[in-house]
């Protein structure tokens, strides 16, 4: 009977890689497969989660043009104006749809044009799990450029991207009760006037001196294991950069992810060899993270920043460390290239799914 088990136990691996493999067509089979050959060997999971994603419902959640989460975000959201409101109660109302523990965090600041309030919204799938993963973007747009900016990667797209990821990892998290996910939406993040230490991230700030002083219900500084921060996200030929030393692990994680989806033919082929350069940065971005991190908190930061010492590379892109488009009125639905969003919504899905499945298997 021993003989019998171990020779099943060796062969149960071989069997259903070589079935995924031979169902490439139905998109994440060789997604198991790549799991299956490096560091996961109880990879049936996965495909529980993997298999609910396919092409055509990402596309049309995320599309510029006609996407049912990114469209409704593609407005002017400058802070307590009526466009702000609706983009707020699109985030909380999809969330809530979903089942999902939904906070607004209310709060005032005093700022460059007086006392404003500021409201981040929090969603939270299991409050009950011991730690949590944070993805998070800011909703908000420069109100210095006026009422007919919409940032579509600063940041509607972004967001739009956190409720793709609320909607696909939905039933998977429904046992997760040792780590879940929360989604934070910071508002607040733009400078009202000119960026500087005192006129930005206003949100985050509030939000991290509440939750310092335990005030936010289900949002506990000691219970962030990693937070995410995505910003300036879909313009094509991204550059990322590990921005953070403390992250190196999950930064080194999230490219070996890429790397390994590339190989698989499972990204769109858009010219890039990578998007997730093997590179620290000698300096970071000023960005909502900032509190947290100064908090302790663990911070992975997804920006699409050229670090200075390759600006002769931005140039020749006809950018600088920012996309083109940064702070412009170019900063529109044609701005965002749907090559870069499915790649980038598929390799944000997969870390955040391996990150959750590694902890809460431990």
């Amino acid at each position: 009977m021993l003989k019998r088990k171990t020779i099943f136990t060796l062969l149960l691996p071989i069997l259903l890689s070589f079935y995924f493999y031979t169902n490439r067509s139905t998109l994440w089979g060789s997604i198991i497969t790549y799991i299956s050959k490096k560091e996961h060997p109880n990879f049936i999971s996965y495909g529980r989660f993997i298999n609910s994603s396919t092409r055509t419902k990402v596309n049309g959640r995320l599309s510029p043009t006609t996407g049912t989460l990114l469209k409704p975000l593609l407005i002017s959201r400058i802070i307590e104006t009526e466009n702000h409101k609706l983009a707020r109660e699109f985030i909380a109302d999809s969330l809530k749809g979903l089942g999902w523990d939904v906070y607004i965090h209310e709060a005032e600041m005093d700022t460059a044009l007086g006392v404003k309030t500021f409201r981040n919204i929090i969603a939270t799938k299991y409050p009950q799990a011991k730690d949590k993963i944070v993805l998070s973007a800011h909703y908000d747009t420069n109100p210095v450029l006026g009422t007919t900016f919409v940032g579509a990667i600063d940041s509607a797209l972004p967001c739009a991207m956190l409720l793709d990821l609320a909607i696909e990892m939905n039933d998977y998290l429904n046992d997760k009760v040792e780590l879940s996910l929360q989604l934070v939406f910071f508002d607040g993040e733009e400078a009202l006037q000119s960026w500087s230490s005192t006129d930005s991230i206003y949100g985050a700030r509030l939000l991290a001196r509440d939750a310092k002083l335990n005030l936010v219900p289900n949002f506990k500084i000691e219970d962030i294991k990693l937070l995410v921060l995505l910003d300036l996200l879909g313009a094509p030929r991204p550059f990322f950069a590990q921005l953070i030393a403390k992250t190196g692990k999950e930064y080194k994680r999230l490219r070996f992810i890429e790397k390994s989806l590339r190989n698989e033919g499972l990204l769109f082929d858009d010219g890039e060899n990578e998007y997730f350069r093997d590179y620290q940065a000698f300096n970071s971005v000023e960005d909502d993270h900032i509190p947290f991190l100064e908090l302790g908190v663990k911070v992975l930061h997804i920006i699409d920043y050229i670090p200075y010492e390759f600006m002769g590379y931005a140039q020749s892109l006809g950018r600088r460390e920012f996309p083109s488009v940064w702070h412009t009125l170019n900063d529109d639905e044609n701005a965002i290239d749907s090559k870069t969003t499915w790649n980038l919504s598929i390799l944000i899905k997969v870390f955040v799914f391996d990150y959750i499945e590694n902890v809460n298997k431990k």
